[in-house]
């Protein structure tokens, strides 16, 4: 087992470089720094965890609330004391969980919001392929229910919508968990290059899509030409913008243990689980049933589409 940040093997000494580094990004959060920009800092400076890695957000506040910084342990609903030595002061590390961790913050980050997991027509219905959206009824379980009107699909269908997430948050949990995909992902994100350089190739396309309008409004090229051409471009700002997306999301995750990627997932707003829901899942078809009751999700019901890299 590799030791903590900041003390040696033994728990019985901190490491003087190490513990600067600590409080550190204890001030910088504070001062108002983001976690995010704390990453970039530390990267720029060359500074890794003990494992050599890179730090990232969560394990920079896994970190920086954990009782072990001012020298104690969990035991139960209590803080008890320890041996390990401390390396911040009480006060300051209360004022990081309140920051980091306190449920009241919630108010402020959208968790009371109306953000629906399968926003944005990821979800779609089986019986004519347009989207599912969230939809509650006072004293009644919220639904995705097909947005079509009842003239225009041959079967309205609706699903609890605890059941479907609880199907779909099962299943990308399971894909970001697997080193096996993550290694595919991180591989077509770093094909890419840089975020600017990312952000330079949308421009460029942005830029042809603009110039294939003005040949054809020049007669250069015909219409069919330009259809063709536009479609293309249209799918790679499509496909770097995905990318983009895929590596902002990626920056947070913590490696590829199921442990880990489930304690993640219980910390991110509401908002952040549906940017990572969004990056992995194409979309979903829920198909019609006859199938009545509350005992679960029937799994040949729900046809997944997986983004590729």
């Amino acid at each position: 087992m590799s030791r903590a940040y900041g003390w040696t093997e033994t728990n019985d000494a901190t490491i003087d470089e190490e513990a600067e580094v600590i409080r550190m990004m204890a001030t910088t959060l504070l001062d108002g720094g983001s976690l995010r920009g704390l990453v970039d800092h530390l990267e720029t400076e060359g500074i890794s965890t003990v494992s050599g890695k890179a730090w990232k957000p969560i394990t920079i506040k896994r970190a920086l609330t954990n009782p072990r910084m001012i020298g104690k342990k969990q035991s139960g609903d209590k803080l008890v004391a320890t041996t390990i030595p401390p390396i911040l002061q009480p006060r300051t590390y209360k004022r990081l969980c309140e920051l980091l961790l306190d449920p009241e913050r919630a108010k402020y980050t959208g968790d009371r919001t109306q953000v629906a997991l399968l926003g944005g027509g990821l979800a779609r219905c089986g019986g004519c392929g347009r989207p599912m959206y969230a939809a509650s009824t006072v004293g009644r379980p919220t639904v995705y229910a097909c947005s079509t009107r009842s003239s225009d699909c041959p079967s309205i269908v609706s699903v609890q919508a605890e059941l479907l997430e609880a199907d779909v948050i099962e299943r990308v949990l399971a894909r970001l968990s697997s080193p096996k995909y993550r290694k595919a992902l991180t591989k077509s994100i770093n094909e890419l290059g840089s975020r600017e350089e990312g952000e330079n190739l949308v421009a460029e396309l942005n830029a042809r899509f603009t110039a294939l309008g003005e040949d054809f409004a020049d007669g250069l090229i015909d219409r069919e030409t330009m259809r063709a051409g536009t479609t293309r471009v249209r799918a790679n700002i499509a496909a770097t913008e995905l990318k983009m997306a895929q590596r902002e999301v990626l920056i947070d995750l913590p490696e590829p243990s199921a442990e880990d990627i489930v304690k993640w997932w219980e910390d991110a707003d509401k908002r952040r689980r549906r940017d990572v829901v969004s990056i992995v899942v194409d979309h979903l078809t829920v198909k019609p049933t006859d199938r009545r009751g509350r005992d679960g999700l029937d799994p040949h019901r729900v046809d997944y589409v997986w983004k590729t890299q």
